[in-house]
């Protein structure tokens, strides 16, 4: 296993090809026929985009880029469509579809962390849409996003990956924070927020992969992070994909108290998370 700081250097020597490191899912054939339509529509590429966590990262990477100079950041996905164009956009989908890594990450496992990633974005959404419905895009996002770190580390280091994944195939009711360090020598939280950071991507979403585990650590937009780290639990109770661990995590009792989700609310979200995440599934012909 590589050292922590050869681990750091690695990262620090692929991040301005990070775009080719995520994962990348039929996602791309939805987005194609959405732009050979002659009237389509920015939420209608929005919505299809933000079904993968590779190119809501790079599209939203790319909106707040340097090259546009603003003063506010592009918080969502359906803001940076409307800013990027959809020339733009098509070669953000170009540059992912013909990424040879991403090809070669294309196994089972990768697909069910994809899935995982997707119903912690409904799951996050419905979750802040009962308490600020104003951020309820930006908490799918977040979502989209928190495992994000888990993409890079399969593409990076994929021995250390499938040694660790050995380890949950063993028993996958472990803590993944403790097995990412042993198995990888960083936990793929650390390693989410340092493409994060170089992606230039909104200070919210950094805080959520960053902190997702960890929400007694967070300093800012604790409400984001903690609706995420909720959704990312309830949708590992559900079995809605997989992650690297399959366990539930104890919650704070204030963290429940501070998205004011309470029991009967928790009750009423489950179904709706179940049903929007088959009808995603559906739209994208995946089982």
């Amino acid at each position: 296993m590589k050292s922590k700081n050869e681990i750091l250097n690695l990262i620090q020597q692929n991040i301005q090809n990070s775009s080719d490191l995520l994962y990348y899912s039929s996602v791309i054939t939805e987005f194609n026929r959405a732009m050979s339509s002659p009237d389509v529509q920015i939420e209608k590429l929005s919505n299809i985009i933000e079904k993968d966590p590779g190119l809501t990262a790079n599209v939203l990477r790319m909106a707040n880029s340097s090259y546009y100079g603003l003063s506010k950041r592009v918080m969502t996905v359906k803001h940076a469509v409307s800013l990027l164009g959809y020339v733009s956009l098509e070669k953000i989908f170009t540059v992912n579809v013909f990424s040879k890594s991403i090809s070669k990450q294309r196994t089972a496992h990768g697909e069910n962390l994809w899935k995982h990633s997707l119903a912690v974005a409904i799951a996050a959404q419905q979750i802040v849409s009962n308490i600020k419905p104003e951020m309820s895009e930006l908490a799918f996002t977040a979502g989209l996003l928190h495992d994000i770190g888990k993409f890079l580390i399969m593409n990076l280091l994929p021995d250390s990956y499938n040694n660790l994944l050995k380890e949950f195939n063993k028993n996958p009711y472990q803590y993944s924070i403790g097995l990412d360090n042993k198995f990888i020598g960083i936990d793929h939280q650390q390693v989410g927020e340092l493409f994060a950071k170089s992606w230039d991507l909104p200070q919210p979403i950094i805080n959520v992969i960053r902190y997702h585990h960890n929400i007694d650590f967070a300093k800012d937009n604790k409400d984001i992070v903690a609706a995420v780290s909720v959704a990312n639990n309830i949708v590992k109770g559900m079995e809605l994909g997989q992650s690297t661990s399959m366990l539930v995590e104890l919650i704070p009792k204030w963290v429940w108290s501070y998205i004011s989700l309470n029991k009967e609310d928790f009750y009423k979200i489950i179904p709706l998370i179940q049903q929007k995440y088959n009808a995603y599934l559906a739209f994208l012909n995946i089982v």
